[in-house]
């Protein structure tokens, strides 16, 4: 059964890597990339909150294709708007993933030892 295509699951599978960063202009949410930012332009007051897992997903999803990667993390972090990181803080392992995305989003690469350390735990 598909998920419902809700502004807010679209963006969480976006976020997932589940979908395209392409599907965020279906739901109003426009993203254009430069050679070195992103810029996420909405007028929804929408915010989803992606958990650590959420992140974890996203990272598997496009670990293997450097630019794709470059461009998910870029969104992630550009998104202020759009994603609270509410539950990412929770997690003790919070900083190491922010660190992750960093990496991801300038260089298109990251520690995969972080990514391959959470999803073991499930």
């Amino acid at each position: 059964m598909k998920p419902e295509s809700t502004p807010t699951n679209v963006i969480l599978a976006v976020i997932r890597g589940e979908l395209p960063l392409s599907t965020l202009s279906e739901v109003g949410v426009p993203v254009a990339f430069t050679e070195q930012s992103c810029e996420v332009e909405t007028e929804t007051s929408l915010v989803v909150t992606p958990s650590a897992n959420d992140i974890v997903c996203g990272f598997i999803a496009h670990k293997d294709h450097p630019h794709d990667l470059k461009q998910w993390a870029s969104f992630v972090m550009a998104a202020s708007q759009l994603v609270d990181f509410e539950k990412l803080e929770l997690h003790e392992d919070c900083d190491r993933l922010i660190d992750a995305l960093w990496d991801a989003s300038f260089a298109g690469k990251f520690d995969r030892s972080i990514i391959l350390s959470l999803s073991m735990m499930g």
